[in-house]
């Protein structure tokens, strides 16, 4: 469930990240939220389907 909502916010805000791109107002500030919503969107990618293990230590390795 977290995981589609992740996926849905991250589409949405490379949506807005696309329209901004063709929006004519071309303040700063629109820039830096282009920039923010297009680092949360990649971020988001790359980390939706990695599971990182909980690392066990093994008998050997506790002595």
């Amino acid at each position: 469930m977290k995981r589609m909502l992740l996926l849905i916010l991250s589409f949405a805000f490379l949506g807005l990240w696309i329209v901004g791109l063709f929006s004519p107002d071309r303040s700063s500030s629109i820039h830096i939220a282009l920039i923010v919503a297009l680092l949360f969107f990649l971020r988001s990618i790359m980390t939706l389907g990695v599971d990182i293990p909980a690392v066990k230590k093994t008998s050997k390795e506790n002595n």
